[in-house]
């Protein structure tokens, strides 16, 4: 899943170039806001030993209160295996370390990277609760809270030191007073933690197996206070539209160009703007003046975003088809056409408004302040569906399933389904066909034969281009009516319809006793011969 707005903090050990050809490390942790949080991000880090043990994000919000979300993996227990694990990278690099500073290297076990990991992270998190920090601290201990105990007390460098030494609580046991059998797939492994401290928890849960990924973990969701960071309710995050004209369309750009330089004249700007700067000059500037400026400014920022949205065909965004936005699309393109042609109703409005099944009581002569009337209600009609343009597709998807489902062997489900996998081949290919310049045009030009100079010709009116395809068509399309037993073909009597005859010549044909015509070919006589019915198999339908 992609997320157009998101901040991610990655941890992973300092191993040098040895793994730097492989794809897979062991090891490392990732931390990630995302949608309206992101923003409040302010910022991203990870453990700073180098052994990649924890991520963690800062986010800032309203009155300077800050937040910070830590994960963190802590090593298995138990002796040192494989050669590239979590445990054998940090014990190398803890190594290079002290060989860089003159020390021998001594001998790491995994007892002590586990009590190492939870006295650094004890000592990450109070630096931050002492700056006031809110602290969410998610982490695979790898360790039980009966491990964490030594004869009924808290072992020295165990999870459970850790909470008590920052005094992070743990969410199951802070909003529900219980503690978890187990957060992995095998009963009675509750190694995975989330505890908090300074800020309220509002709701704690355990998400069923491989939801929503494939882990031997299950997943813990935390709802928190978000008052904590925001006194008021979080607004939703909104992206700046894009432009629709680009500087790099020379054809989009030079139609803008020459759409501004027409409104520029008709409303007379340079005109207005010249008298503006004498009377300035003259130091005759009045209020007056002052108004005429600041209407002419309105007027020249709307031929501006008028020439913006007239000469592009890009769109900022698409709006979610349905038959209701189609329809209501139309009706507007209706009473646009109406008022061009100052309320009168044309051959083809009128055709328009049939189509959409609009009322007799409109389909006639009004005045230009109905049609304008109407033309705002359809506005507010388009408007109102596109705010809910998901509900109609929903309901028109639906609908069409329903369809689909009741004509074959399938359910509304997966006819939805095979609909929207249509759609997405359609588009695919439009985004192709488009990128490639290809487009759908109309035939403007038709390169043909002369028959008179006997050399070619070009027809480039429509009603010439459609006569001649309308001829071509006939006698392509024709063809068959002269062979042998098509309309105008010497057999055709023997086999016409209208012909009382015909039904004993074509049992004469099936039975290969058929006599043909004088003029007939050697050809045709064969075909008959070869038409004859030979019988291998009678049914019996008593």
């Amino acid at each position: 899943k992609i997320w157009p707005a998101n901040r991610v903090a990655f941890s992973t050990s300092d191993v040098g170039l040895e793994f730097e050809a492989h794809e897979y490390l062991p090891g490392g942790t990732c931390t990630m806001a995302f949608d309206n949080l992101s923003m409040q991000v302010v910022k991203v880090g990870e453990d700073d030993s180098g052994l990649g043990r924890w991520s963690y994000i800062t986010m800032e919000g309203q009155g300077g209160r800050k937040i910070t979300f830590i994960t963190a993996y802590r090593i298995c227990a138990g002796p040192m295996r494989g050669t590239k694990t979590s445990c054998r990278q940090q014990s190398k690099i803890i190594n290079q370390q002290e060989m860089k500073q003159g020390i021998p290297a001594s001998n790491i076990d995994t007892n002590y990277l586990r009590i190492k990991f939870t006295e650094d992270l004890v000592t990450f998190i109070k630096a931050l609760q002492a700056i006031g920090h809110a602290v969410i601290l998610g982490l695979d201990a790898n360790e039980t809270p009966e491990e964490a105990k030594k004869a009924n007390d808290i072992k020295h460098g165990s999870i459970s030191w850790l909470l008590e030494q920052t005094g992070l609580k743990e969410v199951f046991d802070a909003r529900h007073q219980t503690t978890l059998d187990s957060t992995t797939t095998t009963p009675g492994r509750f190694i995975d933690r989330v505890a908090v401290s300074g800020i309220a928890i509002q709701r704690a849960t355990l998400l069923r197996a491989n939801d929503p990924a494939q882990s031997d973990h299950l997943g813990i969701v935390v709802d928190l206070d978000l008052q904590y960071l925001f006194t008021n309710a979080c607004s939703p995050l909104v992206s700046p539209s894009p432009r629709k004209l680009t500087s790099d369309n020379s054809v989009s750009v030079r139609k803008y160009i020459t759409f501004i330089q027409q409104q520029f004249q008709v409303h007379k700007i340079i005109e207005r703007c010249r008298r503006l700067r004498e009377a300035c000059d003259l130091h005759e500037f009045s209020a007056e003046h002052r108004q005429q400026l600041f209407i002419l400014d309105r007027q020249v920022t709307e031929i501006l975003l008028g020439a913006e949205n007239q000469c592009s065909n890009k769109c900022r965004m698409r709006n979610i088809w349905s038959p209701a936005l189609k329809k209501s699309g139309q009706e507007i393109s209706y009473w646009r056409q109406r008022l061009s042609t100052n309320g009168f109703l044309s051959a083809g409005t009128k055709d328009l408004g049939s189509r959409l099944n609009l009322p007799a009581s409109v389909q006639q002569t009004l005045t230009i302040p109905v049609c304008q009337f109407y033309l705002n209600i359809a506005w507010k009609t388009f408007n109102g569906i596109k705010k809910q343009a998901r509900e109609h597709r929903r309901k028109f998807l639906n609908e069409r399933a329903k369809e689909q489902a009741a004509k074959g062997n399938t359910d509304i489900a997966k006819a939805i389904k095979q609909i929207r996998h249509k759609e997405q081949i359609k588009s695919a290919y439009t985004s192709i066909r488009r990128g490639y310049g290809q487009s759908k045009m109309g035939l403007a030009t038709l390169d043909v034969p002369d028959s008179i100079s006997g050399g070619r010709k070009l027809i480039t009116k429509a009603e010439g281009i459609h006569q001649y395809l309308l001829q071509r068509n006939e006698r392509h399309f024709s063809q068959a009516t002269y062979t042998t037993f098509g309309d105008a073909g010497p057999g055709f009597e023997f086999i016409d319809p209208a012909n009382p005859e015909s039904d004993a010549h074509i049992d004469a044909m099936l039975a290969g006793a058929f006599e043909p015509w004088e003029s007939a070919s050697p050809y045709v006589a064969e075909f008959l011969r070869e038409l004859k019915c030979t019988i291998t198999t009678e049914l019996n339908t008593k």
